[in-house]
C-alpha cells in the first residue's frame, strides 16, 4: 500500500510551534502541546525542556533536548529528500532486539507486538537493523550489516520498491532525531528513569549523530546493493 506523505507535518517557528519536521513513526507525537502528551517540547511548569545529562559535559552545556530542538530545521531539510510516498503496511510496531527470541543464530519467536497499524516498512526495518546500540558498538560493521539486511529483505519482499529500501537509513536517522523517547520519561513516567534508561537515551542521541554523519556513505552502499 503506497500512501502519500504517510507522516504528519508540523510547521511554524519556535517557541510557538516546533520547526517543520515529519513525525515518521507516530503522527500523534507531532503536536504543539507542551505537556507530557506533546511530542516536541516536554517541559516542567518551571520552564526549559528536560535535560538528560551527558557524561563529561561541562556545566551549562546544552543537553540533548536543547541540541535536538536546535537541529530540527536541518533535520527537516534532510527529510525533504525522502520519496514523496513510502510504502505503508501492517508492521510489528516495536521491532527491537529485546523482542526477538533467538535459538542459536535463528529467530525462534517475535514477541510484544503493538496493536496492528499501517506504518512505513522502511521505518520498521531501520528500527531493528540500525538499533542505536548496534550503531555505536560496531562502527565499522553497521553499514555492511545494513546492506545485508536490506538485500535479504528485498529477496523476501520483492514487491517493496527500491526507493523504500534506500530510504531506511534516512528514515532511521530522522526518527532518532525527532523522537523524544526517553527524554520525555521524567515527565511521563518518572519511576521508569533509571541509569540503564539514561544510558539508552544517550545512545539514541549519539547514534542519531553517527547516522547523519555517515548517511551519504550508507546510501551509496545501498544503491550498489539495489541496482
Amino acid at each position: 500500500m503506497r500512501s502519500a506523505r504517510p507522516w504528519a507535518v508540523c510547521t511554524g517557528s519556535w517557541p510557538a510551534t516546533p520547526p517543520d519536521c515529519r513525525a515518521l513513526w507516530r503522527p500523534a507525537k507531532c503536536a504543539t502541546s507542551r505537556g507530557p502528551g506533546g511530542g516536541w517540547r516536554n517541559s516542567s511548569p518551571a520552564g526549559p525542556p528536560h535535560r538528560l545529562p551527558r557524561e563529561g559535559s561541562p556545566p551549562g552545556a546544552p543537553g540533548p533536548a536543547q541540541q535536538r530542538l536546535a537541529a530540527l530545521p536541518e533535520v527537516a531539510a534532510r527529510l525533504e529528500k525522502l520519496p514523496a510516498t513510502l510504502t505503508a503496511q501492517i508492521v510489528h510496531g516495536d521491532l527491537a532486539s529485546p523482542n526477538l527470541l533467538l535459538r542459536g543464530e535463528t529467530v525462534a519467536a517475535v514477541i510484544d507486538f503493538r496493536p496492528p497499524g499501517h506504518r512505513s516498512a522502511a521505518w520498521e526495518l531501520g528500527r531493528i537493523v540500525l538499533d542505536p546500540r548496534t550503531v555505536l558498538a560496531r562502527p565499522d560493521e553497521w553499514i555492511p550489516s545494513l546492506a545485508r539486511a536490506v538485500d535479504a529483505y528485498r529477496t523476501a519482499n520483492p514487491a517493496l520498491p527500491a526507493a523504500d529500501l534506500l530510504a531506511v537509513p534516512r528514515v532511521a536517522a530522522g526518527y532518532l532525531a525527532c523522537s523524544v523517547y526517553p527524554l520525555s520519561e521524567p515527565l511521563n513516567e518518572p519511576a521508569a528513569v533509571a541509569p540503564a534508561l539514561e544510558a539508552y537515551g544517550r545512545a539514541r542521541h549519539e547514534a542519531a549523530g553517527v547516522l547523519w554523519e555517515r548517511l551519504d556513505e550508507a546510501e551509496g552502499v545501498l544503491r550498489d546493493v539495489l541496482r
